[in-house]
């Protein structure tokens, strides 16, 4: 080929070249660029919804509704583990007993006709024993029989594994949870009514339900030694073997996971596969690792006699289980076939 005939040729290859980054510039990089090309994948991981940042949520730009959200309700965005009330959207809570006792619970509040309590008070006044993990939000409520479990910014409920619908979600203000007391109180099996006369929220507990009114506490060292309101027969020495397994077995646990080996060995009493006492059951040959290396015997470090109590009076976080285990070190294969009722701390429980 020519001189020419090349130089032609590099003019041409020039020109088309210029023409493809050209199109690139006008067309393409606009759609498929950095910032589109983020977007084109965040909207594809999202479900096909491209997400909105915070500046353009307050912007005005399109933020997920609250209603989607998990348990959502009107109480305000998620934010830092704290659920938003608006104070002029609440008023002052009216008076209130309980058994006749009058109750004045700290912070309550009504917002929407919905009268709220703090979650821990609420369960000691009611005669149940309340638990709240801060990592799940959930909370957990015990009294012999009955189990409520429920969650900050969910709508409903459990009471015995049966849904319940609550009129507002609990709700998390500074730290404190607040709950709607009719809804738990009446979960509990309590008489939840308005005394017109007296402008009044009267709560009746049921019968053998812990204490009758605020501030009570119970007499002596707690120990029922004629077994009254015990699930099982027991005696003082038993009590404290009880204790003791429990602290040596659970006492890094949180105390719901403590009341559940209690619970555990309580169950098996009750089992028609098991020994029928608590000395029996505890000295069962291979059952429990710290009778084998005698760590049961140290000097109790934990809550193991206020877990111990809970347990002999029904309260059952393992929801009936008969074993459980550490799932990172136990190796048994016959534990692992087991049914599961829950998993509390490092403990799975099974029956």
């Amino acid at each position: 080929m020519s001189r020419f005939g090349k130089s032609a040729m590099r003019h041409m290859r020039h020109i088309f070249t210029s023409i493809l980054v050209a199109i690139f510039i006008l067309f393409i990089l606009p759609v498929g660029g950095p910032q589109g090309v983020t977007g084109i994948a965040a909207a594809s991981s999202a479900g096909g919804v491209e997400p909105t940042d915070k500046a353009d949520a307050e912007d005005g730009g399109t933020a997920l509704p609250d209603e989607l959200l998990p348990g959502g309700n009107a109480m305000g965005a998620v934010g830092e583990a704290e659920s938003y009330v608006d104070p002029a959207k609440t008023i002052p809570p009216p008076d209130m007993t309980v058994n006749g006792t009058r109750w004045a619970p700290k912070g309550a509040f009504v917002t929407g006709q919905v009268l709220m309590t703090p979650f821990e008070e609420t369960c000691k006044v009611l005669g149940a024993r309340g638990f709240f993990d801060d990592f799940t939000q959930v909370m957990r409520v015990h009294r012999p029989g009955t189990m409520l479990q429920l969650a900050v910014r969910s709508t409903s409920m459990t009471v015995n594994g049966e849904r319940k619908d609550l009129p507002l979600a609990p709700v998390r203000i500074d730290g404190t949870v607040f709950v709607p007391v009719r809804a738990l109180a009446e979960g509990l099996g309590c008489r939840v009514t308005w005394d017109e006369a007296n402008k009044c929220v009267t709560i009746k507990l049921p019968e053998a339900s812990g204490p009758s009114g605020p501030g009570e506490v119970s007499r002596g060292d707690g120990i029922d030694r004629d077994n009254n309101g015990w699930v099982i027969s027991c005696s003082e020495e038993e009590y404290n073997l009880l204790a003791s397994v429990i602290d040596a077995e659970a006492a890094d646990e949180p105390f719901e996971g403590q009341v559940a080996v209690g619970a555990v060995i309580v169950n098996r009493v009750k089992s028609p596969h098991f020994p029928n006492t608590i000395r029996e059951v505890i000295f069962q040959p291979g059952q429990f690792k710290v009778i084998e290396n005698g760590r049961y015997k140290q000097a109790l470090t934990g809550r193991g006699k206020e877990a111990a109590l809970a347990a002999l009076r029904g309260e059952d976080p393992s929801r009936g289980a008969l074993y459980f285990f550490n799932p990172r070190v136990a190796k048994s294969p016959f534990l692992f076939k087991r049914p599961v009722t829950v998993e509390i701390g490092s403990h799975r429980f099974t029956q």
